[in-house]
């Protein structure tokens, strides 16, 4: 034992230089350690810098987002996940490919540590109305294209994300994760402002316009999702704002807001006005005179911003109005005014219903994209989920959910308070006027 001694002792000296705890002992490499979170999210916010002015710099970004998300812990992995989502929207798309491996790297890992190390238990009947719902999807009812596969893939990930969060809520760091895709869609904002002075950004932002105004999609290829983005993280952020007071979720609340403003989605303003009702009767609840306060404040810079555009820029304000207050017409022309074409989509969808009653009980396929016989989308995902799912396929589909939003709201750790009424609100809003997972653009 003496001689196996000495000689572990000489190896140990021989390679003493390379041994892992001097690496850790290690005070600069020790503090990297501590701080690779904030270290790792800058590298990442730099490689994005430099994707506005080269396509070519997403593909390390996105890889090296695999890698962190791999060889991190959990907690740290789905921030960076989290963070990088505001910056994978732009092109080229195999970026928002490399992004989905990323995710999928990330739920291997999960479910591997949630099962062997932590010999966590299965939801079967979850996983039995998640299957039945695959096997549908899959019946040779509508077209089976990329479109189908990237559906089924989106929703398997909602799956695993719910069940993943009433299992381990802890990893989600909810509150830290809010701040972060706050922050990062700010910061998106402010790298898409760079499309003025970057050729690249102008080879693939079109800046949209709508009754003479610029509608500002940051690096999204749309100003549709950023304006979604904003109007989820604001109803979060209300909902956190309610439940813990925090002065930091206000001040991300104006910022998000006023990004979300530039967009000038009709849609965009009345989520934003349900938001700003229900934050403004749930801070009533905590503390009505400062509330009181706060909103006499907001509506007077608001009444002196209108007046001030007014008299130095009153064609803006003409250019707000007219779209948004323009309601001559019949009542199917001030519709589509409102809806932004989109009365017409819904009434060609109820149309084709009326011809094919058969659609309304099992569908089109989950890959049929667009409104029949028009090349677009219903822009409403209660008509797109109908029309590709039917009633049987839509039930299939939203038992599980159900099933995994009792889950989570009965976990000890969720606590969730009454306020969540605002967040669930804003996504019944947006379904009325996006298809959000029940529509994806060809490529």
């Amino acid at each position: 034992m003496k001689e196996l001694d000495i000689i572990k002792s000489d190896i140990d000296k021989r390679a003493g230089k390379f041994s892992l705890q001097k690496i850790k002992n290690n005070k600069f490499i020790a503090f990297f350690l501590q701080k690779r979170l904030v270290f790792n999210l800058i590298f990442l916010l730099a490689l994005f810098l430099g994707n506005c002015f080269a396509s070519w710099v997403s593909y390390p970004a996105f890889i090296f987002l695999a890698l962190i998300s791999l060889f991190d812990n959990l907690e740290n992995g789905l921030s960076f996940l989290l963070f990088c989502l505001p910056f994978s929207l732009i092109y080229p798309f195999l970026s928002l490919i490399i992004y989905f491996c990323a995710i999928g790297i990330y739920a291997i890992k999960f479910y591997l540590i949630y099962f062997i190390k932590d010999k966590g238990k299965f939801d079967w009947t979850v996983a039995i109305f998640a299957l039945l719902f695959l096997i549908y999807a899959l019946l040779p009812i509508g077209p089976y294209d990329m479109n189908l596969l990237l559906k089924l893939a989106i929703i398997l990930v909602l799956y695993l994300a719910l069940f993943a969060m009433g299992k381990r809520w802890k990893v989600f760091r909810f509150a830290l994760n809010l701040r972060l895709v706050a922050c990062s869609i700010l910061l998106s904002c402010l790298f898409g402002a760079l499309v003025f002075v970057s050729p690249y950004l102008q080879s693939i932002i079109d800046l949209p316009t709508a009754n003479g105004l610029y509608r500002f999609q940051a690096l999204t290829t749309n100003t549709n999702v950023l304006a979604m983005l904003c109007e989820i993280v604001l109803g979060i952020l209300a909902y956190q704002i309610i439940k813990e007071k925090r002065v930091v979720d206000g001040i991300l609340f104006v910022g998000v807001a006023l990004a979300g403003v530039f967009t000038f989605s009709k849609l965009y303003f009345i989520t934003l006005g349900i938001i700003l009702i229900g934050l403004f009767v749930g801070m009533l609840f905590v503390n009505w005179k400062r509330t009181l306060l706060v909103a006499s404040i907001f509506l007077g810079i608001l009444a002196a911003a209108i007046v001030a555009i007014y008299f130095v820029k009153p064609e803006f304000l003409k250019s707000i109005i007219a779209r948004f207050g323009d309601f001559s017409g019949t009542f199917d022309e001030i519709m589509n005014k409102f809806t932004t074409s989109r009365w017409h989509l819904w009434q060609e969808t109820f149309s084709y219903w009326g011809a094919h009653p058969i659609c309304i009980f099992f569908g089109r396929g989950l890959g049929a994209n667009a409104v029949p016989k028009l090349p677009f989308s219903a822009h409403n995902a209660y008509i797109s989920m109908i029309d590709q799912l039917g009633i049987v396929g839509a039930v299939l589909f939203i038992v599980p959910l159900v099933l995994l939003f009792r889950n989570l709201a009965k976990s000890e750790d969720t606590k969730i308070s009454k306020a969540i009424i605002i967040p669930i609100i804003v996504l019944a809003t947006i379904f009325m006027g996006e298809d959000l997972l029940f529509y994806i653009s060809k490529f």
